[in-house]
């Protein structure tokens, strides 16, 4: 930031977007049109909570999780001892780490299920111990991580914080419509070719019951359903050949993978949210650039709302009332007071 300012996050953000995209085609091997529309569906599954927040670290840790374990059974079961890295770096930038060890766990057990993948399930049951000691190397210790069980049934986040409202079919429509599609193909296509039980299907399962906590999740749903959502359109792709020109098919899923995003930010994004920097008609430029100059006594008195933009302004010299760090810093009791 004291480089190239809110443009120069911006930008960072958008490299962190664009790699997570990269991961999940990475992860979804298959026809590069079926790729662009499932990565288009993913993008706008999870626009919503791609938000300037560290989350958007969380959506891209867990996505190489996952090409991580995808890769294993083909290599060393040694390179694993090195997942507890990413579980430290994990715990120190987001605390949505915690939610890597289940998918551990499952990987685990669907290694075990296969003779040639046993001793990954055995380095992997040792890795994933390792990993959640690791998720303790943070300036919160132990409540930084139990904590991100608790935020996501607290009364006072669903009821004050639009992101953390509880799931619900309006919630899906107006702020997350490509999880339905590429839902619905991933299921189809695990119900009638892959039908069996692997990681992928129990990581499916896992990041489904954590989306019931909150649409905030539904990211991690988008990413495990990206590998059989791309299977699904390729088969569909094989049979419609009889039919059809593949080449027509293939245009359609590249019209609609790149329409159905820019359709999303035509819809949901007001034209003063738009572009890189900070939205002036948004948060009170002006009032941060007077205080900037003429700095109070004490800390500032404002709404919840302003209190991370005013932070990014004035901070440390002025005290914040309150701020988006929430129970990271703020009790739930002050919370509620405070908003």
């Amino acid at each position: 930031d004291r480089v190239s300012g809110a443009v120069g996050l911006n930008l960072v953000h958008v490299l962190l977007t664009a790699t997570l995209l990269g991961l999940v085609a990475t992860r979804a091997p298959g026809s590069a049109p079926s790729r662009v529309l499932v990565v288009g569906l993913v993008l706008v599954s999870s626009f919503a909570a791609l938000t300037l927040k560290p989350q958007v670290l969380s959506y891209l840790l867990f996505a190489g999780l996952l090409l991580l374990l995808d890769r294993a059974p083909s290599r060393d079961p040694r390179r694993l001892l090195l997942l507890p890295l990413l579980f430290v770096v994990w715990a120190n930038v987001h605390r949505a780490g915690v939610f890597g060890v289940p998918i551990l766990v499952a990987a685990a057990i669907a290694f075990a299920r296969e003779p040639k993948t046993r001793t990954h399930a055995r380095m992997l049951a040792v890795v994933t111990v390792l990993s959640g000691l690791a998720l303790l190397v943070n300036s919160g210790g132990a409540y930084y991580v139990t904590s991100a069980f608790d935020i996501v049934d607290r009364p006072s986040f669903h009821a004050r914080i639009a992101e953390w409202q509880p799931l619900s079919w309006s919630v899906v429509w107006q702020r997350h419509p490509g999880i339905i599609p590429l839902l619905v193909l991933a299921l189809v296509e695990r119900a009638l070719w892959t039908r069996r039980l692997d990681a992928e299907l129990l990581f499916l399962v896992l990041t489904l019951a954590l989306a019931t906590k909150g649409a905030r999740l539904l990211p991690f749903v988008a990413i495990v359903a990206a590998p059989p959502a791309v299977r699904a359109l390729d088969a569909l792709r094989g049979r419609l050949a009889v039919y059809a020109r593949p080449a027509l098919f293939d245009g359609l899923l590249l019209f609609l993978g790149y329409l159905a995003p820019l359709a999303h930010y035509e819809r949901t994004v007001p034209r003063g949210f738009r572009g890189l920097g900070v939205c002036k008609d948004v948060v009170p430029v002006a009032l941060a650039n007077f205080l900037e100059a003429h700095r109070p006594e004490g800390p500032l008195f404002h709404s919840f709302d302003f209190g991370g933009y005013f932070l990014y302004r004035l901070a440390p010299e002025t005290k914040v009332l309150i701020d988006g760090r929430n129970d990271a810093v703020y009790d739930d009791a002050f919370f509620k007071a405070a908003t």
